[in-house]
């Protein structure tokens, strides 16, 4: 197991230990955070600007996305290359519905749906958990992933 992987399981395994310490239900549980809730709404209205820059801000440093069917990709700049081409070739409109969201500590969680939309009029529904670190003041994206409600496509 490489020292990312590792670090990665710890702080999962952690956070997912100090909810239940904490006493968050995990299961069924329909609440979210006010906080959260608002930075999620910002980052929706940055990426429907396609301001890849403005986007890019949300997430942390060594922040992590796990698209479906993709490598993952590591780091904010690597992160902003993947916006870049993605919004400039086929920006579409993202619409969040945070399910659950609690913050713990320095760190907080967030599941719920979005809605792709294309301006060809493609509509994806999909879900998505995201963890979220707390950079100075600001609540980042330390990691993201998301996939679909409907089968993944064959491959081309």
């Amino acid at each position: 197991m490489t020292a990312a992987r590792a670090s990665f399981r710890r702080r999962v395994v952690g956070a997912l230990a100090a909810a239940v310490l904490l006493g968050t239900p995990l299961h069924g549980q329909s609440t979210t955070d006010p906080e959260l809730d608002r930075v999620a709404a910002a980052f929706s209205a940055a990426y429907n600007t396609a301001d890849v820059d403005r986007v890019a801000a949300f997430f942390t440093e060594d922040a992590v996305t796990l698209p479906p069917n993709r490598p993952m990709t590591r780091g904010r700049a690597a992160i902003a290359m993947a916006l870049r081409r993605n919004l400039e070739k086929d920006p579409a409109r993202m619409t969040v519905t945070p399910l659950e969201s609690a913050v713990l500590g320095d760190r907080g969680y967030e599941v719920g749906t979005r809605q792709m939309t294309w301006a060809g009029g493609t509509t994806l529904q999909e879900k998505y958990v995201r963890v979220w670190r707390r950079v100075g003041q600001d609540w980042k994206i330390a990691y993201w992933i998301w996939n679909r409600d409907t089968p993944a496509e064959p491959p081309k």
